[in-house]
This record gives C-alpha cells, sequence and structure tokens, in this order.
C-alpha cells in the first residue's frame, strides 16, 4: 500500500464525477439532509478549510477510484456544482474585492461570477490517494 498526497482544485472532483465511486461495498449510502449540504458549501464560501478527502485507486472496472472517506462531502460537492440544491435562506452575504454579494437561497448557476471564480474555483481540498491497497487494508 502507497499513500500520496494532493491538493486540488474543487472543480476537479466536478470533472472526476463520473470516475469516482462514491458507493464502494464498505460504504454507507448518502445520509447528509440538505441543511447539512449547505453548510458544507457555505464553509468553502467562506474560505474555511475543511477535512481530507480519501480515494483509493482502482485498477480495473468503471471507475478509477472510490471513495474511502469524504463521501457525503463529495456528494454535497456535486450536487451544488450539479445545481441540485440552492443554499440556505440564511446565508450570509459575502464580502469579495470590496463588494457585498448575495448568496441566500441561490443555486451554483445562479452565483455572481465574481463569487464562482474567487471562492468556488479557487478553493481547493487536500486529497490523500491510496495505491495497491486491498479493501482489507482499507
Amino acid at each position: 500500500m502507497e499513500i500520496k498526497q494532493e491538493r486540488w482544485p474543487l472543480l476537479t472532483f466536478k470533472e472526476y464525477e463520473n470516475d469516482i465511486n462514491p458507493n464502494p461495498t464498505y460504504q454507507r449510502s448518502s445520509v447528509w439532509k440538505p441543511e447539512q449540504k449547505q453548510i458544507l458549501i457555505d464553509s468553502i464560501l467562506r474560505k474555511i478549510d475543511i477535512p481530507k478527502i480519501y480515494l483509493r485507486e482502482l485498477k480495473d472496472g468503471s471507475f478509477q477510484y472510490e471513495i474511502i472517506d469524504g463521501q457525503q462531502r463529495m456528494r454535497a460537492i456535486w450536487d451544488f456544482l450539479g445545481n441540485r440544491f440552492s443554499l440556505s435562506e440564511e446565508a450570509e452575504e459575502l464580502l469579495i474585492k470590496g463588494e457585498i454579494y448575495e448568496v441566500s437561497e441561490k443555486p451554483y448557476n445562479e452565483l455572481e461570477a465574481a463569487i464562482k471564480i474567487e471562492r468556488i474555483h479557487k478553493y481547493s481540498l487536500d486529497v490523500v490517494i491510496v495505491y495497491d491497497a486491498t479493501e482489507d487494508e482499507i
């Protein structure tokens, strides 16, 4: 088993959405409520660090990776970037380069370009990739 830590821009996760198995046999299914997803995205918009995502590289099959840890976070990111939910109505406005932006109840596609560029596109996550590991080792 080998481990490598990387830093991936948030949009990389969206690009890999069809290449990452979010539900290997040892994972539970999606359990986060909409409020939990909204809190995670709000944390990202406010540049708060969130925990690492752990992936296992797969050698064969239809996926390149599977999620070891961080499935709920990954699903929330995918769902938000896919416009499958909006931010909370309580989401506070953002101050970016001297401008105030309203974000409450907005899905990703309705956010202003400055928010997308400064708070989504420039946000990166720590990713730990596990290579050559058996399911027992995981």
